[in-house]
């Protein structure tokens, strides 16, 4: 399904089918006991197979099956990035008997990808690097857990969604990610 923005609001319809393909390999290691590393990597292909009703780009002279859509068939389907990268390390050392200390960081890649499904240029969203960490300890046997964290300590900037501007031709409006945040959690299992 595919959500199209039709000048004075959002429809929700068949997208008729989506092709796609890819490799996704993910790995584990422990070279210490206290240093463990993972990491994955994906690589997709995703395309709208048959979409004769999705949305037109600004500016773009109407051919679908529906009036005032265009045939996306062959276009690049949305938030599918051709590669996902993800590495992450994590130190993990006990302090006492009851005490255990961590610390996480984590850094995660996609590349371009479309913000909507009408694969107008202006709505394509350049690579982006983001990098998370955070830092606590534990007690009791993973019981409780306070930890400090910190994401998108890089500051990194992109726009996960865009839509056309209501009856504004060629305006475009987008939610922005989240900024740079910090947060202290306290958690306690039962």
């Amino acid at each position: 399904q595919d959500v199209t923005f039709v000048g004075t609001g959002f429809l929700v319809q068949n997208a008729g089918s989506v092709k796609a393909k890819g490799i996704e390999l993910e790995a584990v290691a422990t070279p210490t006991e206290w240093l463990t590393l993972d990491s994955a990597i994906a690589l997709q292909d995703s395309e709208f197979e048959s979409f004769e009703s999705g949305p037109c780009a600004s500016g773009e002279v109407s051919d679908g099956v529906i009036p005032g859509t265009c045939d996306r068939s062959g276009d690049k389907s949305p938030n599918t990035p051709r590669w996902q990268v993800h590495f992450g390390a994590q130190l993990e050392q006990p302090i006492s008997n009851l005490v255990t200390g961590f610390l996480r960081a984590d850094v995660t890649y996609r590349s371009e990808f479309a913000t909507e499904s009408s694969n107008d240029p202006r709505k394509f969203q350049d690579g982006y690097t983001t990098v998370d960490a955070r830092a606590g300890v534990s007690f009791d046997d993973g019981r409780w857990e306070l930890s400090v964290w910190g994401k998108n300590l890089t500051q990194a900037e992109w726009i996960p969604l865009s839509f056309d501007g209501v009856l504004q031709p060629g305006k475009i409006y987008a939610y922005p990610n989240e900024p740079r945040t910090y947060g202290v959690t306290v958690r306690a299992s039962f």
